[in-house]
């Protein structure tokens, strides 16, 4: 067998998940290392290594990986779920975030919480819209904006007849006043939303 430097679509998905998730600092180097251990005919220099990691395409490739991830952890929850609970809702939107550990090399870009936390970190927040079977919105931000600064992106979109799923770390007593005038019609009627 030859040597090439053709990575596998596999192992370049564990490398950028995994790999990156268990050791942020990893090297150029050592990520080919691992690129080779996966499969020895796999040689790449760090140069090609990182004109890959930085192209469009492996960027597409990536979020369509998520995307299909994401859904079929939340297809069986949807296929459990009785149609007649989801009818009253327009749209049903669920909003999470997850912190993100980065190579201290970013840390102008993307501020860690600091202390015995990272130099550099990122919040990924995501809007899936679990009646489209889609994400509606994902946004990254420093590890140190909070969960209620990015709820507030959500509350300028919610509509009458939506349902927002969140956890209490998206709570703001501003928050829910602005829903509840923007819900409160001309007729003095109440639509109040759940979130």
């Amino acid at each position: 067998m030859r040597s090439t430097n053709r990575i596998e679509a596999v192992d370049f998905v564990e490398l950028m998940t995994i790999q990156l998730g268990q050791d942020p600092e990893l090297s150029l180097d050592g990520m080919c290392d691992f690129l080779a251990s996966k499969n020895p005919n796999t040689l790449i220099s760090r140069q090609a290594l990182q004109q890959r990691i930085n192209s469009t395409g492996a960027s597409d490739f990536l979020s369509a990986v998520f995307v299909e991830c994401l859904s079929q952890a939340v297809k069986p929850l949807f296929e459990q779920t009785t149609p007649q609970l989801l009818t009253p809702f327009r749209r049903i939107l669920l909003q999470d975030s997850t912190q993100i550990k980065l190579n201290n090399a970013l840390c102008d870009a993307f501020c860690g919480c600091g202390g015995s936390g990272r130099k550099a970190a990122l919040k990924l927040n995501l809007i899936y819209d679990y009646h489209q079977h889609q994400i509606s919105e994902v946004s990254i931000t420093n590890a140190t904006t909070s969960e209620t600064e990015m709820g507030q992106a959500l509350v300028e979109k919610i509509q009458p007849d939506d349902l927002v799923m969140r956890d209490l770390g998206y709570f703001s007593i501003d928050q829910l006043t602005i829903l509840l005038r923007f819900f409160h019609d001309k007729r003095n009627e109440r639509r109040y939303p759940i979130s």
